[in-house]
């Protein structure tokens, strides 16, 4: 990670920054536009950038199965080629076990070409950009969050009743899950953290 000023940031390192720190940016907005959504919103005079891109590979065939119980930590899986989500801040969760998931392309309301490319979390103060529509390796905080990010939906029952319904904010699905005893190996180590 890198901080750099925004005027000699490249295009997509300003886009992915503005998404990060919660622009409302249109895919059709030109860099001037990104720039300025992003200068109404941040007034400092450097961003934080990736030195590298995230180069994600794109749909991959083969099983989609959850990982098994006997994986040791760190052992290559199918999805050993899937990019990992670009951290924008910091490096937390290099450590954690891997969950690999899709994202769905969110939309607004029924408006496909307003659909979202990328799906921005952040867990204690890092940043996570995830590309939807296609699989990508995440920390198993990542997930955690995802997993916990609800949103309400209103519709109504056949007697016209209001009916409540909890749903993903984000919905995704898991392609390949840490074993069992991987996650209760992190839980052991992160859940009783005290910080300094």
């Amino acid at each position: 990670m890198k901080q750099i000023p925004i005027g000699e940031a490249t295009p997509d390192q300003v886009r992915n920054f503005a998404l990060m720190v919660g622009c409302d940016l249109s895919p059709n907005d030109s860099p001037e536009t990104v720039t300025a959504k992003l200068k109404l919103v941040w007034q400092g005079a450097t961003i934080t950038a990736a030195d590298t891109p995230a180069d994600n590979i794109g749909a991959l065939g083969g099983d989609l199965r959850t990982a098994p119980e006997d994986r040791q930590p760190g052992e290559s899986s199918p999805f050993a080629a899937v990019a990992r989500a670009e951290r924008v801040v910091g490096s937390t969760g290099k450590n954690d076990p891997r969950v690999i998931l899709q994202v769905q392309r969110p939309r607004f309301g029924n408006d496909v070409s307003k659909a979202q490319d990328y799906v921005t979390v952040a867990v204690n103060g890092v940043g996570f950009q995830i590309k939807s529509g296609q699989p990508v390796d995440v920390p198993y905080r990542v997930w955690e969050a995802l997993n916990n990010a609800m949103r309400v939906e209103i519709t109504h029952d056949d007697e016209g009743e209001v009916v409540e319904t909890s749903v993903h904010a984000y919905p995704f699905n898991v392609l390949e899950r840490p074993s069992a005893r991987e996650v209760e190996a992190w839980h052991q180590a992160t859940d009783h953290v005290e910080m300094a």
